[in-house]
C-alpha cells in the first residue's frame, strides 16, 4: 500500500519591514541553543558563567553516517562515455565558427552603441555577403542580436 505523507504546517512570517529580522520565524538550522539548567542560572556560580550562553549544556555534536556507494555497472559507464565523446565532437565543430564570429560582433557592439539599431542591420547584411557556408549565417545573425540586446541595457543605466 501507499504510505500516506503528512503535511508540516509553514511557520508563518510576520512581514513588518521595519522589525523584519526580530519578528522573523527562525529556520531549523538556526534553532536557539538549549535552555540553561538551574544550576548555571544562578550568577554565584563562577564556571557556568565563564562560559559563553551557545556552548552551555549542549549535546555533543551526532556524527553522520553515509550509505556505502553503489558501483555503476560496466554497461552503464560504457554508455556515459560514448555521450561524452559525442559532446566533444559536437564542440570541435562549432569552436572554429564560434571564433571567428566573436571576433565581427565585438566590432559591432562598438558601432551601435555610438549610433542607432540600423547601423548594426547594415554589418549584419555585409557579413552575410562575404560569408558562403550556411551554418557561418545562421551564427553571425544570432549574435547580432544579443550584441542589440546590450546596447539597450546599458544606454537605460547611462539615463538613470
Amino acid at each position: 500500500m501507499h504510505k500516506i505523507f503528512r503535511r508540516r504546517k509553514k511557520k508563518t512570517k510576520i512581514e513588518n519591514k521595519e522589525t523584519h529580522h526580530i519578528q522573523c520565524a527562525r529556520p531549523p538550522s538556526k534553532k536557539r541553543a538549549r535552555p540553561l539548567s538551574k544550576k548555571c542560572a544562578r550568577p554565584s556560580l563562577k564556571k557556568c558563567a565563564k562560559q559563553p550562553p551557545n556552548k552551555r549544556n549542549r549535546p555533543p555534536p551526532k556524527k553522520r553516517t553515509r550509505p556505502p556507494k553503489k558501483h555503476a555497472s560496466p554497461l552503464k559507464k560504457h554508455a556515459r562515455q560514448k555521450k561524452k565523446e559525442k559532446k566533444m565532437r559536437k564542440k570541435k565543430k562549432t569552436n572554429k565558427n564560434k571564433k571567428t564570429n566573436h571576433i565581427q560582433c565585438k566590432t559591432i557592439t562598438e558601432k551601435i552603441c555610438k549610433t542607432i539599431k540600423e547601423t548594426c542591420k547594415t554589418t549584419i547584411e555585409e557579413t552575410y555577403k562575404t560569408t558562403t557556408e550556411e551554418t557561418y549565417k545562421i551564427t553571425t545573425e544570432k549574435t547580432c542580436k544579443t550584441t542589440e540586446k546590450m546596447c539597450k541595457t546599458r544606454k537605460k543605466k547611462k539615463k538613470k
